[in-house]
């Protein structure tokens, strides 16, 4: 028994580091292939529909509707549809101002559908079939639209008929709002600084991301339109595009602001959405992109993308086996000769952590950030990430276990100027489960450090960072199911940030 929660160990550790191998693929991806697209001008002025899907937004629905009508763009040849699935206060507001703009000779047009079918995907599908523009640009309610998008992505669509989307980068107005926004903001700016632009410059497959983008509506419909199987339906429209041969635009220096989740509820709810759509999505798509006629890295990596939140599952395994591993090294008196393969363990665990350490280190000076602030809010991001386990591992058992559909669950948006608090997912339960853990894990670091695991501290200190994280994440979840959330008043500084 002991040989095999050795050898298991030893599995976990190496399938994490293949994980952490492909943070150095796309770092190298990166480097090698990092090119700055040009701007290309055209006399051609198609016709434009911007769609604003929104669902109980009154915090920044005003935000967003006055940005969107400020774009740089003719006002003939500029559609704004509002696609308002509201039941609060928000519907009051959006068609007020939607009233107040067009009177002012903007096309704007209110539209509400009899129910909320479909979510987002219901929403833009059915605002679709009513579009007048050639390219549709999307923009989720917490953002804010950049002036010049239209005029920076569209002659990328206009020059080549082959593709379907330009996609663009996120900012964060509220990145220093708290350490939970900082370690958000570290996450996506590797996502958005790195890996889209390594995919993108390797003309490897790559995501929509939902909202910041602009596609071409024949793509749209060619592709098979919106569907609502999958709570990811930005990953599923661009990836059954792609299987279609049309092909995606990364542009890394043209930003848009928007907000982060500021509360731990909120930050679950969207992971928890995120991580059981990239599931479905794997579900779903996996035998059509094998069958694509695409090219081989491409599949790869697109495989390896939607995957990629299945490291959550090793990773609470290995965490799982640290304990009956020091046990059983304590029962028969084991020296560290007699457990080679944990050594190894240990190696390919620390190998494996260095790679999306150097990948997010690497976007964070990008951003012209100071060592010391991006050391911390890197361990932060592992500490929560530990603490995310069972929220990943939730949504892959709803999804290949118990086959369960959710609920769209939006992202409560809050503004520097909040009207309303808005809550979220309930997550007691979850709660109290991942604090019985976290002071199980204080336990486990305890008993590795003088126990059968002596001889190796690192998987005490390991132990211990887990404890932390399921701390952190289970504890501030259960103050805020108690009622205790305060939002900060804070006028938020935009700054439109470039990446060169």
């Amino acid at each position: 028994m002991n040989n095999i929660i050795s050898y298991l160990y030893l599995l976990t550790t190496v399938v994490l580091f293949l994980y952490g191998l492909h943070f150095y693929v796309l770092v190298f991806l990166y480097k090698r292939n990092y090119k700055r697209i040009k701007y290309t001008n055209s006399n051609n002025i198609p016709y434009v529909t911007v769609q604003l899907p929104i669902y109980n937004e009154a915090n920044v629905v005003e935000r967003l509707i006055t940005a969107s009508v400020n774009l740089k763009y003719p006002k003939d040849k500029l559609e704004i549809q509002v696609l308002d699935d509201s039941t609060d206060e928000t519907r009051d507001i959006a068609k007020e101002l939607c009233e107040r703009f067009s009177k002012k000779g903007y096309n704007i047009k209110y539209i509400r559908r009899e129910n909320r079918q479909g979510y987002k995907a219901g929403a833009l599908k059915y605002g679709l079939d009513r579009a007048e523009g050639e390219f549709i640009a999307i923009f989720d309610s917490d953002f804010i639209p950049n002036p010049d998008f239209l005029e920076k992505t569209l002659p990328f669509l206009i020059s080549d008929a082959k593709v379907a989307l330009v996609q663009t980068r996120w900012d964060f107005y509220n990145r220093d709002y708290s350490l939970l926004t900082r370690i958000q903001a570290t996450a996506l700016d590797g996502h958005f600084i790195v890996e889209q632009k390594a995919r993108s410059d390797s003309d490897l497959w790559f995501n929509f991301n939902g909202t910041a983008g602009i596609w071409r509506k024949e793509a749209i419909i060619d592709a098979g339109n919106w569907e609502t199987d999958t709570l990811t339906e930005d990953l599923d429209l661009s990836y059954r595009a792609q299987i279609k041969g049309w092909k995606n635009i990364y542009l890394a220096q043209l930003g848009n602001e928007s907000e982060l989740p500021i509360t731990m509820n909120a930050y679950k709810s969207q992971q928890f959405r995120w991580a059981k759509g990239a599931f479905q999505c794997l579900r779903k798509l996996l035998p059509k992109i094998v069958k694509a006629k695409a090219p081989l890295k491409s599949k790869l990596e697109a495989l390896v993308h939607l995957i990629n939140y299945s490291a959550y599952i090793f990773l609470f395994i290995n965490f799982l086996l640290m304990f009956p591993l020091s046990y059983f090294a304590n029962l028969y008196n084991y020296n560290p000769w007699d457990i080679v393969p944990i050594y190894f363990s240990v190696l390919f665990f620390v190998v494996g952590i260095l790679g999306p350490l150097t990948y997010f280190y690497i976007s964070q000076k990008k951003r012209g950030l100071k060592s010391l602030y991006i050391i911390v809010n890197l361990i932060g991001l592992i500490i929560l990430n530990f603490g995310l386990t069972i929220t990943i591992i939730k949504a892959f058992f709803e999804v290949y276990f118990l086959n369960k559909k959710s609920e769209f669950v939006r992202t409560p948006k809050y503004s520097g100027n909040t009207k309303k608090i808005y809550k979220t997912s309930k997550f007691l339960i979850q709660s109290i489960i991942e604090i019985i853990i976290g002071l199980w894990a204080i336990y486990v670091a305890y008993y590795t450090l003088i126990g059968g695991m002596k001889h190796l501290p690192g998987i005490s200190f390991f132990a211990f960072i887990y404890s932390i994280g399921f701390l952190w994440v289970g504890l501030t979840s259960l103050k805020e199911e108690l009622g205790k959330i305060s939002i900060k008043k804070v006028e938020f500084n935009i700054q439109k940030n470039s990446i060169n």
